[in-house]
């Protein structure tokens, strides 16, 4: 076999390792951007069902202290009417005045916290493009939309895991086809250095 032979055979068998390792790498490197792109949607589609849902229990909570806050208001006019009524108020109906007036005041605040957060909430909402007025619809659409990011997910998973398998048992093969090209190498290597010494004792 010539020389220049030889060297279209290594070319290539060396093509034939590497190529496919380079493609599986490019593979790879598409799959992970893929994939963290998908990762990136999930994330968000997750963040805008958290935001549904806290928007949805700061609305009820509204709803009940609002509620709480009439019933204690009515009560604390109920009191004082009682307390006007009479000329000598006992010292229970005093201290049950109080009690209520501060229970109001409480729920007052209460009131008033939730219904900051409500207003942040429901801006962070419009924000992220959800009307409140619609939050049935925009959740079923969130929970298919989730539902299919999901599925994509793991199936890009499943991808990479399959290009990281094949990826090492390609670099194993390169691997044991330069070790075994080395080897033959230093054994021609050897064997050149055989018969030049045989010919130079053919001379001397």
């Amino acid at each position: 076999m010539t020389k220049k032979l030889e060297m279209r055979v290594l070319l290539a068998a060396v093509d034939k390792i590497t190529g496919p390792l380079k493609k599986m790498r490019q593979a790879s490197g598409i799959t992970a951007t893929q994939l963290k792109e998908t990762q990136d949607r999930v994330k968000s589609l997750n963040k805008q069902s958290a935001q549904i849902d806290g928007y949805r229990k700061v609305s009820r909570s509204l709803g009940i202290t609002g509620n709480e806050l009439a019933k204690a208001q009515k009560e604390v006019k109920r009191l004082a009417l009682e307390m006007q009524s009479s000329q000598a108020p006992a010292k229970a109906l005093v201290k049950e005045y109080e009690q209520a007036r501060a229970a109001t005041v409480r729920l007052n605040t209460q009131y008033k916290n939730l219904t900051i957060s409500q207003h942040r909430q429901r801006e962070a909402l419009r924000s992220a493009g959800i009307d409140t007025r619609n939050l049935s619809q925009h959740q079923r659409t969130l929970t298919a939309d989730l539902s299919q990011a999901n599925k994509q997910l793991d199936q890009q998973k499943r991808r990479l895991q399959q290009v990281s398998a094949q990826q090492k048992k390609l670099s194993a093969a390169q691997a044991t086809y330069h070790k075994t090209k080395a080897l033959q190498g230093n054994m021609a290597g050897a064997g050149a250095t055989a018969a030049a010494s045989g010919a130079a004792a053919l001379y001397a």
